[in-house]
C-alpha cells in the first residue's frame, strides 16, 4: 500500500500524521520525522501535526541528529499561530524559550498560556521562574503564589517562593514558604 500520489492511490496526509505519531509512540524516530514532513508537506496549516513535528524534534536519538531544539521551536511557534488558544502548545514554547534564555518570548508564551488555561499549576510555576530569571520579582512572586493555589505538590513553587522572598529582603516570608 501507497500513500504517494501516482500509484493509484490519492495522497493520504492523515496517513502520513498516524504513522508519524505510532512511530514517535514506539522511539522509531527517523521513521516519525520523515513521516511528519509527508504529512505537512501535504497540510502545513495543521497545528497539531506541527506539535507532534517539534516533539519528534525534541526525542533523544543522536544518530537521527536529535534532539534538535532549532527546529523544535520553529514547529511549536507555527503550532501556537495556527492555534493560539491551544495552552499545551502556548505553555510548550514558553518553556523552550525559558531553556533557551530567550526570557521575553519565554515570558509572552506563558502569559499566553496563563491566560488559556488559569487553573494550570504547571503554566504559573512555568510563567513564575521565567519572570524570576528577568528579574522580574513582583511579577514572579504572584505567579509562584498563583502555583502554589490548588496544586496538590506545590514543593517547586514555594521554593521559588522562598527564593524571591530572599532577593526581596523577606526573610519572614521566605520561612513561612
Amino acid at each position: 500500500f501507497s500513500t504517494k500520489q501516482g500509484d493509484g492511490w490519492p495522497e493520504l496526509p492523515m496517513l502520513h500524521y498516524l504513522l508519524a505519531r505510532t512511530a514517535y509512540q514506539a522511539g522509531a524516530y527517523p521513521v516519525a520525522m520523515q513521516a511528519i514532513h509527508s504529512a505537512l508537506a501535504a497540510w502545513p496549516d495543521e497545528s497539531r501535526w506541527q506539535e507532534l513535528a517539534a516533539h519528534i524534534y525534541l526525542a533523544q536519538d543522536a544518530a537521527a541528529g536529535l534532539p534538535d531544539r532549532a527546529q523544535a521551536i520553529r514547529h511549536l511557534d507555527q503550532a501556537v499561530t495556527l492555534e493560539p488558544e491551544r495552552a499545551a502548545s502556548c505553555l510548550a514554547l514558553g518553556q523552550l524559550y525559558l531553556e533557551d534564555g530567550q526570557l521575553p518570548r519565554a515570558i509572552e508564551s506563558l502569559q499566553q498560556a496563563s491566560q488559556l488555561d488559569a487553573a494550570q499549576p504547571k503554566v504559573w510555576i512555568a510563567l513564575a521562574q521565567a519572570q524570576y530569571a528577568a528579574g522580574e520579582l513582583d511579577q514572579a512572586a504572584m505567579s509562584a503564589e498563583r502555583a502554589i493555589e490548588g496544586n496538590p505538590d506545590p514543593a517547586e513553587a514555594l521554593l521559588l517562593r522562598g527564593r524571591i522572598a530572599l532577593q526581596t529582603n523577606n526573610p519572614r516570608g521566605a520561612l513561612s514558604r
